[in-house]
């Protein structure tokens, strides 16, 4: 594990050097990544105990109603709006955060719930989580994988990395356990991309492009990551999104990264990461820059 860590730490050099323009890691550093036995282990275990996690855990439909959906609006009308306001100087509405709630389905609520609300760190700390106290495999498996994932992204200073299962969309795992975690890339609210605000949940008036469905909100780049990378038939590509403030991570400018993860020819999810919050003036074009073995490009 740690050697595999040694083995990669030249991709930090890389991050540092360039900033946010250009690729900030070499190809070959995340394509290494992301073809490592312990990667591919991981994603094949995360994705196969995801759909049980459930009913592993015994929850039925009115635990949904009495207590889970209540933790989590208590979090996030609380604890996250706080940090929120404390660092974009600015208050959400809880009418944005009711927005939020309700483009949750069960799954991304159960994981949330045992991720996120009922953890005890801070909101910017759920990662130090190593395993929440139920009863899924897919808790055994984070026990066994978080940690190195957690070592991998501070040696590599990069800000977050998730697993996202090709067939559904789901994240199914990401280090710092922030909002977009256990949701959908293809229907869930960081699926969509379009021109304008980011997202609509901030109080500001006037700032935001709602979509025809006001439970998404607009250009997250993640969900446009991964639909891409889902839709190459070149397993050697590598995609990085431009920067755009992202709601999930107190409205910071990020960009991500990421190329499939195969097993044999087989291709069973997506690695992304995310970069360090970067600050810069004024914005940047909406566009998806990509490198793969039949040339660059944008999208």
């Amino acid at each position: 594990m740690k050697k595999l860590i040694r083995t990669l730490a030249i991709a930090a050099l890389a991050l540092l050097a360039t900033g946010y323009s250009g690729l900030a890691l070499e190809d070959s550093e995340i394509r290494r990544l992301a073809s490592s036995e312990h990667l591919v282990a991981a994603a094949k275990a995360f994705r196969g105990s995801f759909g049980s996690f459930i009913r592993e855990n015994g929850l039925k439909e009115h635990d949904f109603d009495e207590y889970i959906q209540r933790s989590l609006a208590t979090y996030y009308r609380g604890e996250f709006s706080r940090r929120f306001h404390a660092e974009r100087g600015y208050t959400l509405a809880w009418s944005s955060i009711d927005n939020l709630l309700s483009s949750l389905d069960d799954v991304s609520l159960a994981f949330q719930y045992y991720y996120i609300s009922t953890n005890h760190n801070s909101p910017t700390e759920k990662h130090l989580l190593d395993c929440a106290k139920d009863y899924s495999t897919w808790s055994a498996q984070h026990l066994k994988f978080h940690p190195f994932f957690r070592e991998y992204i501070a040696e590599h200073n990069l800000y977050d990395l998730f697993i996202v299962d090709v067939d559904s969309g789901y994240i199914v795992y990401s280090v710092l356990k922030e909002s977009d975690f256990a949701t959908s890339l293809v229907d869930g609210p960081y699926a969509e991309t379009l021109e304008g605000c980011p997202y609509a949940l901030t109080s500001q008036p006037n700032d935001c492009i709602f979509l025809d469905n006001p439970q998404r909100w607009a250009k997250p780049h993640l969900g446009q990551t991964f639909r891409s990378l889902r839709s190459s038939t070149d397993p050697e590509i590598v995609i990085q999104s431009d920067t755009v403030s992202y709601f999930p991570s107190l409205e910071k400018s990020v960009q991500f990264m990421g190329t499939p993860i195969h097993d044999g020819n087989q291709q069973i999810a997506v690695l992304i990461v995310q970069l360090p919050p970067v600050e810069h003036d004024g914005e940047s074009p909406s566009k998806l820059w990509y490198k793969s073995s039949y040339g660059a490009g944008i999208d």
